[in-house]
C-alpha cells in the first residue's frame, strides 16, 4: 500500500495509478462489449486497436501488457486499487518465499542471508510490491530460479521436462515485460540447468568451453528477439535513452553524468568503472536533497560497508578455494547477472531515483552473496566451511 500512497501524493504522475486507470477503462469496456475486450486482451497492442488506445494513458507495448494484467485482477477480484495492489504484492512475496525455501533446502547456511535479502531489505521490499511491473518481474524471476534450483536435486525426468517448460514460459513473460532482464537471465539459467543435467558429468575443460559456447550462443540468439537488442543497435539505443532521460533532469546530484558518452565499445569501456561505482553507491550522503534520496543514500552507504567487509573476509579466508565446483559456478553466474545488469541499467537510466527501482531485479541475489560471506567470515568458523 505504501507504493500507492507514495505515487498518489508524492509522484502523482507515476505509472502505478496509470495502470489502474487503463485497467479500469478496459474493465468498463468489458461491461459494454465483452467480445471487444477479449479481442483487445488477445491481440490489442501498440500498433492496433485505434478505438481503444486514445482512452489509455500508456501506449507502449509493455505498459499495455501490464494494464491488461491489472484489468484481469480487477475483473476477478473487484475494481479496487488497494485490493489489486495486495494481489500483486502477494505474487511477489510468494515468489520470494518459494525461492528462500528452495535455497535453504539446498544450502541451509544461506538461511539468514536469503531471508534478509529477499524479505527484509527496504528498497527491494518497497519496489517489488504494489501495482508495478517490478512486482510481476520479481515474482517471475524468483519462480524461474526456484525451478532451476530444483535441477540440483534428484528429480524425475518428467519433472525436469515440466520445470523446463515452465522456466521457458516464465522467461518469455520476462522478455515481454522487461526484455533487458530476460536477455541477461535466460542464458545464465540455461547454462545452470544444462550444467546440472549434462555438463557436470563431463571433463572440466570441456565443460568450461561448452559453457562459454552456451552463453555466447544464447546471447546471440536472444539478441534477435527484440530490435533494441541487436548488436548493431544496442549501444545506440542505450546512449539515446541516456540522453533522453538527461533532457528531463540533468541535475548532477540526481544523475550519473557521463560527458561525451558515445555508441561505441571504447566509450562504454571508458565509463564502465564510473558507471558501476556510481550505480551501486550514489547518491552519497552529502548529495541528499529530499526524503527519497536520504533513504537511498543510507541504504547505499550500508551496502558499501557490507561489500567492503565481505571482500576483506573473502580475501582473508581464501573463501573461493573452499567452495565446491557447483558453488563456484553459482557465485560466478550471480556476479555476471548482477554486474551486467548494473552496468547497462546505469548507462541507460542515469537517474539515481529510477535506478534504485530498476536495481531490484538483481540486488537481492548479489546482496545474498555479500551477507553469506560475512556470516561465514565473521560469525562462523571459516575453516569448517
Amino acid at each position: 500500500m505504501a507504493v500507492g500512497l507514495v505515487y498518489k501524493y508524492y509522484y502523482p504522475n507515476g505509472d502505478t495509478w496509470g495502470y489502474f486507470h487503463d485497467a479500469s477503462y478496459l474493465l468498463s469496456l468489458a461491461d459494454q462489449n465483452f467480445s471487444l475486450y477479449i479481442d483487445f486482451m488477445l491481440h490489442g497492442g501498440e500498433f492496433n486497436s485505434p478505438e481503444i488506445l486514445p482512452f489509455l494513458k500508456h501506449h507502449n507495448e509493455r505498459a499495455i501488457l501490464m494494464s491488461k494484467i491489472v484489468s484481469l485482477s480487477l475483473l476477478f477480484f473487484g475494481k479496487n486499487y488497494w485490493f489489486a495492489s495486495q494481489i500483486f504484492s502477494f505474487l511477489s512475496f510468494s515468489g520470494c518465499w518459494l525461492l528462500v525455501n528452495q535455497l535453504v533446502s539446498i544450502y541451509p547456511r544461506l538461511k539468514n542471508a536469503a531471508l534478509v535479502s529477499f524479505l527484509y531489505f527496504p528498497s527491494f521490499v518497497f519496489w517489488s510490491s504494489g501495482i508495478l511491473k517490478e512486482s510481476l518481474l520479481i515474482a517471475t524471476i524468483t519462480f524461474c530460479v526456484t525451478l532451476a534450483l530444483a535441477y540440483k536435486k534428484d528429480i524425475s525426468s518428467f519433472k525436469k521436462i515440466i520445470y523446463g517448460v515452465l522456466i521457458v514460459g516464465g522467461l518469455i513473460f520476462i522478455f515481454k515485460l522487461k526484455y533487458y532482464y530476460g536477455i541477461v537471465l535466460s542464458p545464465l539459467l540455461a547454462l545452470f540447468v544444462l550444467y546440472h543435467c549434462f555438463i557436470k558429468k563431463w571433463d572440466k575443460r570441456v565443460a568450461i568451453v561448452l559453457g562459454g559456447i552456451i552463453l555466447i550462443g544464447s546471447f546471440t540468439l536472444l539478441s534477435r528477439a527484440n530490435s533494441n537488442l541487436k548488436f548493431e543497435r544496442v549501444l545506440s539505443v542505450i546512449v539515446d535513452n541516456n540522453h533522453m532521460m538527461l533532457r528531463y533532469n540533468d541535475e548532477p546530484n540526481n544523475n550519473i553524468l557521463l560527458p561525451n558518452l558515445e555508441a561505441n565499445v571504447f566509450s562504454f569501456l571508458k565509463y564502465t568503472p564510473k558507471t558501476i561505482w556510481e550505480g551501486f553507491f550514489r547518491p552519497y550522503l552529502w548529495e541528499v536533497h529530499n526524503i527519497t534520496s536520504l533513504v537511498i543514500s543510507i541504504e547505499n552507504t550500508l551496502i558499501l560497508l557490507l561489500i567492503s567487509l565481505s571482500l576483506y573476509s573473502f580475501k582473508a579466508n581464501s573463501s573461493f578455494k573452499m567452495l565446491s565446483s557447483d558453488a563456484k559456478l553459482e557465485m560466478i553466474l550471480v556476479l555476471i547477472y548482477s554486474f551486467v545488469l548494473l552496468l547497462f541499467l546505469s548507462l541507460a537510466v542515469p537517474n539515481l531515483g529510477a535506478l534504485s527501482r530498476y536495481k531490484i531485479g538483481f540486488m537481492p541475489f548479489f546482496l545474498m552473496l555479500v551477507l553469506a560471506q560475512l556470516e561465514v567470515g565473521f560469525i562462523d568458523d571459516p575453516i569448517k566451511h
